[in-house]
Formats: C-alpha cells, sequence, structure tokens
C-alpha cells in the first residue's frame, strides 16, 4: 500500500511539474503574441489571424459557476484576452504571474 502511495505521489509531482511547464509555455506565447501585434500595429501591418476577429468571447469561472458573454467589435476596436490558470500541490504555490511573463511570485507553504 505504501508503494501504491509513493508511486501516486510521484505521478502528482510529475503531473504538477508538467502543468507548471505548460503554464510558462503559455505565458511565453502571450508574451511574444503581444510582441508581434505591437509590432504590426507601430508599422501599420495587417493584423495577425488571431486578433482579426469581429467578435469575441470571454469565459469566466470561479469556484464551479461559469459565465460567457458575446459582444462584437467595432471596426478598429481591439481587444486582448488573458486567462491563467495555476494549480499546486505541495509546499509550493504560485503567488502571482506577471501578464508580460517577465516573473512568477511563487509562495512556500510549508511550516519548515
Amino acid at each position: 500500500m505504501a508503494e501504491m502511495r509513493a508511486r501516486m505521489q510521484q505521478q502528482l509531482d510529475e503531473y504538477q511539474e508538467l502543468l507548471d511547464i505548460k503554464l510558462a509555455l503559455d505565458m511565453e506565447i502571450n508574451a511574444y503574441r503581444k510582441l508581434l501585434e505591437g509590432e504590426e500595429e507601430r508599422l501599420r501591418l495587417s493584423p495577425s489571424p488571431s486578433s482579426q476577429k469581429s467578435g469575441s468571447r470571454i469565459r469566466v469561472s470561479s469556484s464551479g459557476q461559469s459565465s460567457t458573454k458575446k459582444r462584437k467589435l467595432e471596426d478598429g476596436e481591439s481587444r486582448t484576452s488573458f486567462s491563467q490558470h495555476a494549480r499546486t500541490s505541495g509546499r509550493v504555490a504560485v503567488e502571482e504571474v506577471d501578464l508580460e511573463g517577465k516573473f512568477v511570485r511563487l509562495r512556500n507553504k510549508s511550516s519548515e
């Protein structure tokens, strides 16, 4: 039984590490997307396909409840949406993530 628990804990740790890596990669992708859109605007290039949407969906979820809102964007209007998710188990928690991907603030939850 102890061996099974140890294996399960190891799998949970590996899964958490993968989630942390995914979060970091998502933040990096968003940072590069913002840089690209800024350069497109500065150089007055046509916007990338990701920013040429005529409508926008926002999904907000908290404590199991979710809602979806849709609004049509006017010509020339732009909207940027950013979503971040963090899940931790163990002694370290993600406390704050910079929207530009410059830093992640961690918190030590252990009593040691």
